[in-house]
């Protein structure tokens, strides 16, 4: 119901501007995130475009190789997040950004960018 999806977007909207300002009053403090947040943070946009693949996957294999419920199962859920956060660091070191260096350092770059 609309009532339900209004709560649900302004309790994230609020969790969401609360995490902005702490981040930003840290930063006023000096102190900065941890090295491994930062290169998540880093690798978001691939982790954005990989994540609903690598869950897919994901299904697929448990479907076909896991007994439902269980502790592997346990496990093999548990450990998903950090399968395809790695997986994303991964694409983002090996593809991403290799790709927008050799672009960005192209010379229709520098045609376009030069005016």
């Amino acid at each position: 119901s609309f009532f339900i999806g209004a709560v649900r977007v302004l309790s994230f909207g609020v969790m969401a501007f609360g995490c902005l300002l702490a981040a930003l009053a840290l930063d006023d403090l000096g102190l900065h995130a941890p090295v491994p947040l930062v290169a998540v943070g880093d690798a978001s946009f691939s982790l954005y475009l990989l994540h609903l693949l690598a869950m897919e996957w994901a299904d697929r294999l448990r479907a076909a190789w896991l007994p439902p419920g269980g502790p592997v199962l346990t496990a093999f859920l548990l450990a998903l997040p950090l399968a395809i956060v790695l997986l994303a660091l991964a694409w983002y070191r090996r593809v991403e950004r290799p790709l927008f260096e050799h672009v960005a350092g192209s010379a229709w770059v520098r045609r376009v960018s030069a005016g």
